[in-house]
């Protein structure tokens, strides 16, 4: 069974921007399925877009975490330290720790998004530290304990 989803009516998407509201528009589900959030150029001010950079971003960081520990050990795409480089083991444990770490640093971006921040960039460098520092000492642990 097909879920229903209730839409409202351009009529009140158009108050909706109108009034400096974001919008979610979205197509049929047999076309592309995908949606874009909208605001009027006039509202289009710096708390609505920080908004819609952090949600944008927070996904991306989710996307990306879910998609980590799935990934296999390459040269393209990966934490691609030499030392995950040269142990499969080391690959494994260390995208299946970032991955964790990529997921929670999406959810504070989407949470950041909801927070009167000005800043929102210095935020958002410091999830990217969050991400990325933990996950490189993490697996050069695990790099050095197994040389012992």
């Amino acid at each position: 069974m097909e879920k229903q989803y209730q839409y409202n009516s351009v009529e009140e998407a158009l108050e909706e921007l109108r009034q400096g509201r974001i919008v979610l528009v979205t197509d049929d589900p047999d076309r592309e399925n995908e949606g874009d959030m909208i605001c009027a150029a006039e509202f289009a001010t710096q708390e609505n877009i920080n908004f819609m950079a952090n949600l944008l971003l927070g996904v991306i960081f989710i996307v990306i975490g879910n998609y980590l520990p799935k990934c296999r050990q390459n040269y393209t795409i990966g934490i691609k330290l030499p030392w995950t480089l040269s142990d499969t083991e080391n690959w494994d444990r260390t995208h299946r720790f970032a991955g964790k770490i990529w997921m929670l640093c999406g959810v504070l971006e989407i949470i950041v998004g909801f927070l009167p921040i000005a800043q929102f960039e210095i935020v958002t460098i410091a999830l990217i530290l969050l991400a990325t520092i933990p996950v490189a000492v993490y697996s050069y642990l695990l790099y050095r304990k197994k040389m012992g």
